[in-house]
């Protein structure tokens, strides 16, 4: 939990001192009741830009409801969540979140359908940037579990959290184990090794004495 903690202070740090970087976007992932999972985004001003990328018809529709359509489309085929079955949910709803800080980046809340998430995968604003970053971080069942997707690793699996905790506590137990082992071995071997001298020691005064 600690780790857990520190990670996601770091996740906060970096979405501050990054907060008007157009390359990269943030997204928080909540839980907030039995009918939909809820997702606040934090994008750069090109946002604009990489929609206009997608779909050319915004350069000369100028409509606000030609934008919404093309944006949830857009969105519907970038940010795909899975369920445990391995069934895609179904984005619900879109709504802008108008804040001051309009003029370097812009918030939306996407509303997908209940379900249990298995796998995300996030391409979003990567038709623009090859090096585009997004940040994550989920809210569900008590914990909280924090990630990036990138070009090269656009997907993120979230595995049972119980098996991974039982792994990490596996793998420190063995750690600890291997390290008193190793001590043990290195203490043993010291030992040996002066027992030896003082028997070598004695061998010598002995038969230098019968002399």
């Amino acid at each position: 939990m600690k780790i857990k903690l520190i990670w996601f202070c770091y996740i906060l740090s970096v979405a501050k001192g990054y907060s008007h970087d157009t390359h990269v976007a943030f997204f928080e992932i909540r839980e907030i009741d039995s009918l939909a999972i809820n997702i606040n985004a934090d994008f750069p001003w090109t946002l604009r830009d990489a929609l206009i990328q997608y779909d050319s018809i915004l350069l000369s529709d100028r409509r606000e409801e030609t934008w919404e359509t093309s944006f949830a489309r857009y969105v519907s085929q970038h940010l795909i969540i899975y369920d445990i079955n391995h069934r895609q949910l179904r984005l619900l709803s879109i709504e802008n979140l108008r804040t001051r800080d309009r003029g370097h980046s812009v918030q939306y809340q996407f509303q997908f359908e209940k379900g249990i998430i298995r796998k995300i995968e996030n391409r979003l604003m990567f038709n623009i940037n090859l090096n585009q970053t997004n940040y994550h971080s989920i809210f569900t069942s008590g914990t909280n579990i924090v990630f990036t997707t990138n070009l090269h690793a656009p997907n993120f699996i979230l595995e049972n959290q119980k098996a991974l905790n039982l792994v990490a506590i596996i793998w420190i137990f063995g750690g600890v184990f291997l390290n008193l082992l190793l001590v043990v071995t290195i203490q043993l071997k010291k030992k040996n090794k002066n027992t030896s001298s003082d028997a070598t020691k004695v061998y010598t005064h002995r038969k230098r004495y019968s002399k």
